[in-house]
């Protein structure tokens, strides 16, 4: 998945970032409960693991 970044404000790490690309992505599927009114405030742990790469323009 390749997203448009936003634009970071200053001079961190983040400034310059155009794109941001997630790659190697493990886990991540949706939780076994239902979305319903009841639920509301719960928690639920998914376990997912992914790769980031930070895109600049040269």
């Amino acid at each position: 998945q390749l997203v448009k970044a936003n634009p970071a404000m200053g001079m961190g790490a983040m400034a310059g970032v155009t794109h941001i690309q997630r790659v190697a992505i493990k886990g991540g599927v949706a939780p076994m409960s239902t979305c319903a009114p009841a639920n509301k405030g719960s928690k639920e742990i998914v376990k997912y693991q992914a790769d980031y790469i930070f895109w600049k323009a040269a």
